[in-house]
């Protein structure tokens, strides 16, 4: 698994990142990330009835809302946000905690693979 997935640039920390996660998810089972299958799973409802776009938005490039705080939500757009995939610790919290709130359980390797893969082409 190597980072042929990602289609934009990447500054040299958030490439680093996506490259040591994918590494960890390959290790932990996951298959090839599939930028397709990200995009549907951040578009898809999950146990608790809302997606991803709830809090995130349809346009990654542009800030986000919380449902429930109303809290702004920084863009996830990794080319308009530098921050973003920059920090392996920040993006495994996230993915743990966003995955509970919508799937009520942790996601996959590969599921976290896929999103992560379609997150870097934004």
């Amino acid at each position: 698994m190597t980072s042929a997935v990602v289609a934009t640039p990447l500054t040299a920390p958030q490439q680093t990142s996506v490259d040591q996660l994918l590494k960890s998810y390959q290790a932990q089972g996951a298959s090839t990330p599939s930028i397709t299958a990200g995009a549907e799973f951040w578009q898809t409802k999950g146990d608790n009835g809302i997606a991803c776009t709830a809090c995130h938005g349809q346009d990654l490039t542009q800030a986000g809302k919380h449902i429930k705080t109303k809290r702004a939500i920084e863009a996830m757009a990794p080319s308009v946000n530098p921050e973003r995939l920059s920090d392996v610790g920040k993006v495994e919290k996230w993915f743990k905690r966003n995955c509970k709130s919508v799937w009520n359980r942790e996601c996959t390797a590969t599921e976290k693979a896929n999103v992560l893969a379609w997150l870097a082409t934004q």
